[in-house]
């Protein structure tokens, strides 16, 4: 597409709005975010109208490419220029504060679209969750949840699964699980994502019973544990000195090729052989007696 713009310029044409946001979008996906904008103020600067489409593109490019700050500007812009900011541009504005982890702005652009009075869906309601998750605010992540409840937007899996990370990152293990059963009341598919942070959270709050649940009642829902999903089962049988079981789902794991990296490898490497050195004093002591 950008070839075609190039193209355009040489036949001192001028490029259609659709040519340019789709230009955008080619930046976009090669995370060129310069690019992108260059083409957007070329677009701004001469006498084609800018639309409030074409806002939502160049915003979502700088989401994509991890410009939170160019994208909240791009946003301040439209009101400035007179154009009324749509549902798609604060929706993408949202999900570029939540990709790098700006839960303060993306709560902010929500409660502005509530303000506005502009529609707002389960996606810009999970992108805020998902914000409050990596930016660890566990209450807020659930307080937006049940808001999503009271404007009756019913919660898809990636609500659930951004609301279980939050979770687990504020170390609330029974939440965690409490969102997890939700799921599996509802209609939704049993996301593997939701089942490997519910499975982190019992391990970051030492419940390894709970843990172990988890990971056997995976494959009843037909999910398949992953590397994740082992890594954070062993773990919290590890941490609840349950050894033998640890062992037990690390052979697992090798017999199905799920291979952890080197770091982790060199680890787990080092806990199995402590694992066994505890299982051979164990059976001396066993012989004594």
């Amino acid at each position: 597409m950008l070839q075609i713009l190039t193209h355009a310029k040489q036949q001192e044409s001028r490029p259609s709005l659709f040519t340019l946001a789709s230009a955008m979008k080619d930046s976009g996906r090669t995370r060129s975010w310069s690019a992108a904008m260059s083409l957007f103020r070329e677009c701004s600067q001469s006498s084609m109208q800018t639309d409030t489409v074409l806002y939502a593109v160049a915003i979502s490019t700088c989401g994509k490419c991890k410009q939170w700050q160019q994208a909240v500007s791009l946003l301040n812009e439209i009101e400035e220029v007179k154009l009324e900011p749509g549902a798609i541009s604060c929706s993408t504005g949202i999900s570029a504060c939540e990709r790098s982890g700006q839960w303060q702005w993306a709560l902010s652009l929500l409660k502005h679209m509530w303000n506005l009075e502009l529609e707002h869906d389960v996606v810009c309601c999970s992108a805020g969750i998902s914000a409050c998750a990596k930016g660890e605010k566990w209450e807020h992540a659930l307080s937006l949840f049940h808001a999503m409840g009271e404007a009756r937007l019913k919660p898809d899996v990636f609500s659930y699964g951004a609301g279980i990370s939050a979770c687990e990152k504020g170390l609330q293990w029974q939440l965690a699980l409490m969102l997890l059963r939700r799921i599996g009341e509802s209609t939704l598919e049993p996301s593997l994502i939701a089942h490997n942070s519910a499975i982190s959270a019992c391990e970051k709050g030492g419940q390894w019973q709970q843990a172990l649940s988890l990971l056997r009642e995976m494959r009843e829902v037909a999910l398949e544990p992953d590397i994740i999903s082992f890594s954070a089962g062993i773990s919290a049988l590890d941490r609840g000195e349950q050894w033998q079981m640890a062992l037990s789902f690390f052979r697992e794991m090798w017999e199905i090729r799920l291979k952890p990296n080197v770091v982790e490898l060199r680890c787990w490497g080092q806990r199995v052989r402590e694992w066994r050195e505890v299982a051979a004093c164990t059976s001396v002591a066993q012989n004594i007696e």
